[in-house]
């Protein structure tokens, strides 16, 4: 994947990392470096090979943590925490701006939490991507081809867990427990985003999440429990603040 980057400047940056945090734990982001006093930063890139001590690491961690019984059921768990973790700040920020924030493997570190999931995550810089096409699919390439795709892969191939289960797992993972912020939801029509559940699909995320519906957003903020009903308009244009 080519990128035509834009670096901001940086008090915009802390501006962007700010918003984003504001709106949970989950969306928060760090930059650069990781601090002295905190080892077992992971790149995220390295977590793509199916056999690398990077990858055995994350799932020991979320094995033992959560206590599951198989590699399987932890691989399970693992990518629904990741999507929810490291690549939401991404769909938030699109969600808000319209632009895609670099989260490609090769510029994320992550942290696991020995209870639990992800403790924390870093991009590497601070980038805009401005790829040629609609911004829904550069985020479509950035968060799915290149990153949660590629890393469900890494943990069938390690684990056996059914590739199905594995993409069905991030839909229900990025989607708050009480729905979209509110900045988000009054951007979308009456009915609201289409619904993408966690239940396997017959085709892939994929085809699912495909340029053609580069005017709607990734159904992942649907609260309801069967088939919502969907919209053929597009979300109306929002850039909101923080504290809207």
């Amino acid at each position: 994947m080519s990128a035509y980057g834009t670096e901001a400047a940086p008090g915009s940056t802390d501006a962007t990392l700010a918003a984003l945090a504001a709106h949970g734990p989950r969306y928060r982001l760090g930059l650069g470096t990781p601090p002295d006093g905190e080892p077992g930063w992971l790149a995220a890139d390295r977590l793509l090979d199916p056999n690398g001590p990077e990858l055995s690491h994350l799932l020991d961690t979320e094995h033992q943590g959560s206590g599951h019984r198989t590699a399987h059921a932890a691989a399970l768990t693992l990518i629904a925490v990741y999507a929810g973790r490291v690549t939401a700040a991404a769909v938030l920020h699109w969600a808000l701006t319209g632009r895609v924030l670099d989260v490609r493997p090769e510029n994320v570190l992550l942290r696991p939490d020995p209870g639990h999931g992800i403790a924390g995550v870093r991009m590497r810089t601070f980038r805009i991507l401005d790829e040629p096409g609609t911004a829904a699919e550069t985020l479509q390439s950035v968060v799915l081809t290149h990153h949660l795709l590629p890393l469900a892969d890494a943990l069938r191939e390690r684990t056996r867990a059914g590739l199905r289960q594995l993409r069905g797992e991030w839909p229900t993972a990025a989607r708050p427990p009480s729905g979209p912020p509110a900045p988000i939801r009054h951007c979308w029509p009456a009915a609201g985003p289409p619904s993408w559940t966690g239940r396997p699909a017959p085709s892939p995320p994929s085809a699912m999440w495909s340029p053609s519906h580069a005017t709607t957003a990734p159904r992942a903020w649907s609260t309801s429990a069967g088939p919502a009903a969907s919209s053929t308009r597009a979300p109306k244009p929002c850039a909101v603040s923080a504290a809207a």
